[in-house]
């Protein structure tokens, strides 16, 4: 069995039928626009910020915007086939694409912000500003491994952020666990706290949380209690939950469509 990560925490909590099927078997997840997205986003960022800017300042805007685009344009044309068999007219995959491109166009101009206020050069306000990505963390106690999608010490604190591209913007207690579950594990791979975790609304803002050792305690509690519950590989240890995701997509929750193949 593969390891647990904040994810799949997240999706026993939510039905542990849907952890039994996409954990334990290992079943494919059904392809969805959304998931689609949020990778892409995701991946065009952490490009970014592996280019090195120019060292001239000229028009630095220009280049962040044309580097931007320029990443996106090749991760979209790498899912272009995975998109097209989701059966989606034209005119919906150009709304989509639009769609991702309006996030990093909103993520670029917070950071343009971002790079102004510290009233240093381009490349040196770029370097200053540069995260780490998709940092991998591991907890061996518990067998529970993650990828940060941010750590960003920029101005002397350490927080940890993740992504999201949704439409809601409010901090689910799903997003307060998995942001919990990323300090934690920081904390067992460095043995210091970060001082704030938070998730970024690409569509809005960022949202950020300070940490303390409740929050480490409580997520710690959460890892151990589902590495118990998941050492099990009967499926009637894993009961369907017919929570919001069932009651929401009805015979297209997941559990459904697994049970029908």
């Amino acid at each position: 069995m593969a390891s647990n990560s904040p994810s799949s925490i997240i999706t026993y909590k939510q039905c542990p039928r849907l952890y039994y099927y996409r954990f334990l078997q290992r079943r494919e997840s059904f392809p969805h626009i959304d998931l689609i997205k949020g990778n892409l986003v995701h991946s065009t960022l952490q490009g970014f910020f592996s280019e090195k800017p120019p060292i001239a300042e000229r028009n630095y805007e220009y280049w962040a915007h044309e580097t931007l685009r320029k990443i996106f344009i090749e991760k979209w044309s790498k899912k272009r086939k995975e998109i097209q068999s989701l059966g989606l007219s034209d005119s919906e995959i150009e709304n989509h694409y639009l769609d991702c491109w309006e996030m990093l166009n909103h993520w670029l101009e917070d950071f343009f912000i971002r790079i102004d206020k510290t009233g240093k050069k381009f490349k040196e306000a770029f370097e200053q500003l540069k995260p780490l990505t998709e940092t991998e963390v591991y907890v061996k106690e518990y067998d529970i491994k993650g990828y940060i999608d941010v750590i960003d010490k920029s101005d002397g604190d350490v927080k940890i952020i993740d992504y999201k591209t949704s439409s809601a913007f409010d901090i689910s207690k799903e997003h307060k666990l998995q942001i919990a579950i990323y300090a934690y594990l920081y904390y067992k791979k460095y043995g210091i706290m970060p001082d704030k975790v938070g998730i970024h609304f690409l569509r809005e803002k960022l949202h950020l949380i300070s940490v303390d050792k409740s929050m480490i305690d409580f997520a710690e509690r959460e890892c151990k209690e589902i590495h118990e519950k998941t050492k099990s590989r009967d499926i009637k240890d894993y009961p369907q939950n017919e929570g919001y995701l069932c009651k929401a997509l009805g015979r297209k929750c997941p559990c459904h469509k697994y049970e029908e193949d």
